[in-house]
């Protein structure tokens, strides 16, 4: 009774008590891990509560889908993730990587990591290509208490290619990446969570010119959500990110107000719909990325997903969005964000990611994805209002040991 009312560490006293006079009572035994699993205990000592049951109960299936469950906090996980991304400017970029993540006690996660891709767009008659290859490390904490901190830190070594008519020009450089998150409740229902984030800004605008000039992001960001009822949740982020003027001389450093919003319903356990809104800009035109006045998008947001059968699920995501693009006014337009009068346009865009999951046995796990999205607005190429397509796949393979 204690343990449905969710006292759970009187429920966990109770049960210790029964054991110590019975240590084979393997309700009492079944009952520990749960309240163990509930109050988000040592993961170690949740799988070891686990087996202790299955040592006197060997078919006992509480245990069984306990042990299940638990399994991917204690193993040490191999996972292979490929990303590619195109788009309607000429963008190609893939990106591949290797992680082993080894648990520790206390909830407690390291991750060393290496990544490899390719990137290439031809712009004007111009062949850009960059190879990527660096390593680093993940370190992930998560506290009972609803404390969490992740650190990751990384270098990528870039292999440049330019091709402009006959004449071909490599160069090199290396940057530094970085990244920290961290979360708590300030309630007992909300979540609070700050991240601050180090990186090549070509993820962020979607051209492979920021990247050959050396553009770099800086971001940082506040983020809450609670739920408001057993079916409405609520969630919002707001923040900032800067790049740097690169290497280009035509070049500004830039800056980008950024906050999104969701209000999501979920009138089934499989699915969820809501809400959504995004709005952002740029202080600055760029020559080489798009970097509208403002950028905002309302519309409706959906997920759902499903067990098709008992290791296999599929599910999906996706947004449709009304939205607003707004242009740098200037004397002399300078890219392609910028005109005489300062326009805006509305937009209709909308986004859809389906998804298979599939656990193959011997602790295997493939997860394929597609991404497609298309919409009037984003382009890098073309004034906004202009057709802009993306799409992409992804692929992970994770073998937990």
């Amino acid at each position: 009774m204690e343990s449905w009312a969710g006292k759970f560490a009187s429920a966990e006293n109770e049960y210790r008590t029964i054991l110590a006079q019975n240590p084979h009572e393997v309700d009492a035994l079944v009952g520990l891990a749960q309240v163990l699993d509930y109050q988000q205990k040592d993961p170690f000592e949740v799988r070891d509560s686990y087996l202790n049951v299955i040592r006197n109960d060997p078919r006992n299936a509480t245990a069984e889908k306990g042990l299940e469950k638990v399994h991917p906090l204690v193993a040490p996980i191999l996972t292979y993730d490929q990303n590619a991304f195109s788009d309607s400017d000429g963008v190609f970029r893939t990106v591949n990587s290797v992680e082993m993540t080894f648990p520790f006690h206390r909830r407690v996660r390291f991750t060393p990591f290496y990544n490899f891709g390719y990137f290439h767009q031809d712009v004007a008659h111009i062949g850009l290509e960059s190879f990527g290859n660096g390593a680093g490390g993940r370190i992930e904490v998560a506290g009972s208490n609803g404390v969490t901190f992740l650190g990751e830190l990384s270098g990528v070594n870039w292999s440049e290619n330019e091709k402009i008519g006959a004449t071909f020009l490599h160069t090199n450089r290396t940057s530094l990446n970085a990244r920290i998150e961290t979360s708590f409740r300030p309630d007992r229902r909300g979540t609070m969570g700050f991240s601050y984030l180090h990186k090549d800004a070509v993820y962020d605008l979607t051209t492979i010119q920021t990247l050959a000039a050396g553009i770099m992001e800086d971001s940082a960001f506040i983020s809450y959500q609670r739920p408001i009822s057993e079916r409405v949740r609520f969630w919002t982020t707001a923040g900032v990110s800067h790049y740097t003027s690169g290497t280009l001389p035509s070049q500004f450093s830039n800056t980008q107000p950024r906050l999104s919003a969701r209000l999501d319903y979920q009138p089934r356990s499989w699915i969820t719909v809501g809400y959504s809104m995004r709005a952002s800009g740029f202080t600055n035109a760029s020559p080489i990325y798009f970097s509208p006045t403002l950028y905002q998008t309302h519309g409706l947001a959906y997920s759902f997903s499903k067990s098709v059968t008992r290791n296999l699920f599929v599910s999906a995501d996706g947004e449709f969005d009304y939205g607003r693009v707004g242009t740098h006014r200037m004397a002399v337009p300078i890219g392609f964000s910028s005109t005489l009068t300062g326009a805006s346009v509305n937009t209709v865009e909308f986004g859809f990611v389906p998804r298979l999951k599939w656990r193959m046995g011997h602790g295997f796990t493939m997860q394929m994805g597609y991404r497609f999205s298309q919409g009037r607005g984003g382009s890098t190429l073309n004034l906004p209002g202009t057709l802009y397509r993306t799409e992409g796949g992804e692929f992970s393979l994770i073998k937990a040991f």
